[in-house]
This record gives C-alpha cells, sequence and structure tokens, in this order.
C-alpha cells in the first residue's frame, strides 16, 4: 500500500487488519475542519497538528480530544492505556483520530516522534487482535498539498507503513 493510492474505504478495511495504521491524506487548502471523513460507525477525533509541538502537548490534546479520565497521569504509559481503553459504545465499530496540518506534528525529529507514530501502530494491533469486540484504529493525516511529499517521507522515515489516501468518491 505504499506506493500507490487507496481509498479512505480501502484504508480503514486495511487499518482494521493488517494494513496501515496511518494515511495520509493531502488536502486543498481552502479545506476546512468540517470537510474531515466521519465515516460511518468510528468515532472520530479531529486534532491539530500545530497543536502537537511536544510529548506533553500530545498528551493534553489526546487527552481533550478523546476524553480521558481525570486521573490520566499525563506519561506514556498512562497514555498507552487510555489510547488502549478508548470508549466504544455499541454501534462504535473503530476510532479515528484525523490529525489537521500533519506536517507540524513534533517538528523535532526526535525519539519522541518515532515512538508517536510507532505508538499509533500498537494501538492498531490491540485493537485488532486484544479488544473485545475488536475495531478498528486508525490515524489519517492531512495536510496541504504543497506539503504531502515531505510529510510522507518524514513520517515513513520512523519505520512505519503510512498508506497514501485519496477522498471516496
Amino acid at each position: 500500500m505504499t506506493g500507490q493510492h487507496v481509498s479512505l474505504r480501502e484504508f480503514l478495511i486495511g487499518a482494521a487488519g493488517r494494513g496501515p495504521a496511518v494515511g495520509l491524506i493531502a488536502r486543498p487548502a481552502d479545506v476546512t475542519t468540517d470537510d474531515v471523513p466521519r465515516p460511518a460507525g468510528l468515532r472520530v477525533r479531529v486534532i491539530d497538528g500545530t497543536r502537537l509541538a511536544t510529548r506533553p502537548d500530545v498528551f493534553d490534546e489526546f487527552a481533550r480530544s478523546w476524553r480521558f479520565p481525570d486521573h490520566f497521569g499525563h506519561n506514556a504509559d498512562a497514555f498507552d492505556d487510555c489510547m488502549r481503553d478508548l470508549d466504544q459504545p455499541a454501534g462504535i465499530t473503530g476510532f479515528l483520530s484525523v490529525l489537521t496540518d500533519a506536517q507540524h506534528v513534533l517538528p523535532r525529529a526526535d525519539d519522541t516522534f518515532t515512538w508517536f507514530t510507532r505508538s499509533l501502530v500498537f494501538y492498531r494491533d490491540h485493537y485488532r487482535d486484544i479488544a473485545d469486540p475488536p475495531a478498528t484504529f486508525a490515524v489519517l493525516l492531512s495536510t496541504p498539498m504543497a506539503a504531502r511529499r515531505t510529510t510522507l517521507a518524514r513520517w515513513r522515515a520512523t519505520g512505519i507503513t503510512v498508506a497514501s489516501v485519496i477522498p471516496d468518491s
């Protein structure tokens, strides 16, 4: 899936199995967060990538977006626990985090960025293999068209597979 474009639907089907947990969708400059895909059956949270500059920012923004419990410890272990315990009411078959302006996520090329990208694959595997009932876990990166190539290369450089996603027609 790395060298070809897949539809959003194909990406989400793949993420429910052994396909990439992360996909990148490039968007025209005039698209807003109101235009973010919200597939039926998935609980979707939109997170502004410009607000994810540091590890504490990642903890804060995901805690806010996914409504972590008040006792969330703001550390990597607590983050892992909360991300693997997202609320799954009846009718919800999965979770999709949409990171807008993903070219700005954790801008320093350090261990935090690698930890974060690899954690997303870990959560996909958890929801696929351990959660009961199983669920889809995916992250959709959204960038302006001009940032697509560099964003895709940066995320793939961490060793994860990133699907190149095109909007469903």
